[in-house]
């Protein structure tokens, strides 16, 4: 075969992936853009941090690799939730503000 069928045999199924890739990060970013003013930018700071190691990474596809995207999106969710906890606790002590 022609180095130019290697090619396309090799991009072929990369693009494919790279364009499910852009549409899982795009999904994301349209669901961290419904988050509140107040833990919005954390959690884009979060996501771009996640996706800048991500393109350091070799073999995405891998469990390992994708087992920490779900890690990343649940300690997410757990320190938005913790920060709600705390700032309702705030709001109600007398005395405190938030």
């Amino acid at each position: 075969a022609s180095s130019y069928q290697k090619a396309s045999i090799y991009l072929g199924p990369e693009a494919i992936g790279a364009g499910v890739l852009m549409s899982i990060g795009l999904a994301v970013l349209s669901l961290l853009s419904r988050l509140s003013r107040a833990h919005e930018p954390y959690a884009l700071a979060s996501f771009v941090s996640v996706v800048i190691i991500g393109c350091f990474s070799w073999g995405m596809w891998q469990t390992w690799f994708m087992a920490a995207y779900a890690v990343w999106a649940v300690l997410l969710a757990l320190a938005l939730t913790m920060a709600d906890r705390h700032a309702d606790a705030a709001v109600n002590q007398p005395g405190r503000t938030a």
